[in-house]
């Protein structure tokens, strides 16, 4: 759970799998199979989706560039997010 709330906290920022394993003083190995026996996908794509949700939500209430919006989520460029944006959202 404490790495869901880290996550949560901190989705614009960049996250590794080390970065959550300390956290949750787990091998790298445990913590991805016990982070998909709970949250059911694994963490790489929670992160993603934590992301992606942010970057809805900027995209109806602020007048944000796609650049910005990607910044502030977390993504390194446009490009790149809209490709994230468009494979989770099919939008």
């Amino acid at each position: 759970m404490k790495s869901i709330s880290y996550i949560h906290k901190h989705y614009n920022e960049k996250i590794t799998i080390e970065d959550l394993c300390k956290i949750s003083h787990l091998s790298r190995s445990t913590y991805i199979r016990k982070f998909k026996e709970i949250v059911k996908i694994p963490p790489s794509t929670y992160i993603n989706k934590q992301r992606i949700e942010a970057a809805k939500n900027m995209l109806i209430t602020t007048n944000y560039s796609l650049s910005e919006i990607a910044y502030r989520t977390g993504f390194y460029d446009a490009p790149h997010f809209i490709k994230n944006f468009e494979l989770e959202t099919n939008i």
